[in-house]
């Protein structure tokens, strides 16, 4: 999912792949990762949000990751 047009993390993008493990949505013109944004992916062990367009980060966004 890098590099693609990306403005936002839509919630119900995770609720068939919760077994995810590694996601790279980088160099994507994301401004804001909300709350919610990762739920459910408690499997996830790599995260490159690297590249975004982050002007609002809430700390929780990360929690149990």
């Amino acid at each position: 999912m890098a590099g693609n047009l990306l403005q936002d993390v839509p919630i119900h993008l995770w609720q068939r792949t919760r077994r995810l493990v590694s996601l790279d949505i980088s160099r994507n013109p994301i401004e804001v990762l909300g709350v919610n944004s990762f739920s459910g992916l408690e499997k996830l062990q790599q995260l490159d949000i690297s590249g975004l367009l982050l002007k609002r980060l809430n700390p929780r966004t990360l929690h149990g990751l």
